[in-house]
């Protein structure tokens, strides 16, 4: 099972009077940054048969910049679980039932729940990256997605100038 997991690309601002937190869309770099991300997995790996989302606006529109990228043609499902409100335990659970389903799969969402993820699923206590604005790791599980067994293969980032090996 390949899984990637990406938290989403540079958003505006929150800035008081402004839109809410849930609104807050990118801005052209962040979804540039979404559409080179997708195109470097896209490039190594030739795309993912599933997309899974956090509902806030600039997850989502990352979600679709990916989606487009790879030639991601199906619907993209919204977890309300990845937009924070869930523990990580809980949000493990989520991914494996979605992996269930799929090969391959991309999880979009936030920071720290995304670094928070990656942890849990590789085992790690320091990963050999940070999830900037629209970076992805992809994890690698010879079976089912469990907490500890995952490894990572590659992450990506806008200006990473393609895959990068840990």
């Amino acid at each position: 099972m390949r899984l990637y997991v990406c938290r989403h690309g540079e958003a505006i601002d929150s800035t008081p009077g402004g839109p809410t937190d849930a609104m807050r869309w990118l801005t052209v770099r962040g979804r540039a940054g979404a559409r080179e991300v997708g195109t470097v997995i896209r490039e190594r790996d030739g795309g993912v048969e599933r997309i899974v989302s956090s509902p806030l606006v600039r997850a989502v529109q990352t979600a679709e910049g990916m989606a487009g990228a790879l030639g991601f043609a199906d619907e993209i499902a919204v977890e309300p679980a990845l937009a924070g409100a869930e523990s990580v335990r809980g949000l493990v659970e989520r991914v494996a039932r979605h992996g269930r389903e799929a090969a391959s799969l991309l999880v979009v969402g936030h920071q720290p729940l995304v670094s928070a993820l990656a942890s849990a699923l590789t085992g790690s206590t320091s990963l050999p990256f940070a999830f900037g604005p629209a970076f992805a790791a992809r994890i690698d599980f010879d079976g089912a997605v469990a907490p500890g067994l995952g490894r990572i293969v590659f992450f990506a980032g806008p200006g990473t100038q393609g895959a990068v090996a840990p």
